[in-house]
């Protein structure tokens, strides 16, 4: 494996959304978004592309972690919005150089 980080800007939003709900395929309960339903997330849940970032094998995403920043009484605060790794990279652990 060759693992390294990128901000989700480096995905359409297409496959940003693909990468989405492969992270939550095969779990009890999966998340399947709408690709209309993924992105209003990042402006109706305070999500940041600024802040998300993929994890890619090579040239390959496999993982997200979603990041946004709320103001909860006045005080700023991040918040994970989802994190996912595709299954066959699961179970695995990521190792980074």
């Amino acid at each position: 494996m060759n693992i390294s980080y990128k901000l989700i800007s480096s995905l359409s939003f297409e496959k940003a959304h693909d990468l989405f709900n492969r992270g939550f395929e095969g779990y009890i309960m999966p998340m399947n978004l709408s690709l209309d339903t993924f992105v209003g997330r990042f402006g109706n849940d305070g999500l940041s592309p600024a802040l998300s970032v993929v994890a890619y094998d090579g040239a390959d995403p496999i993982g997200f972690v979603l990041q946004g920043i709320r103001e909860v009484d006045g005080q700023k605060i991040s918040w994970n919005g989802g994190t996912g790794i595709i299954p066959e990279y699961r179970g695995g652990g990521l190792v980074t150089p």
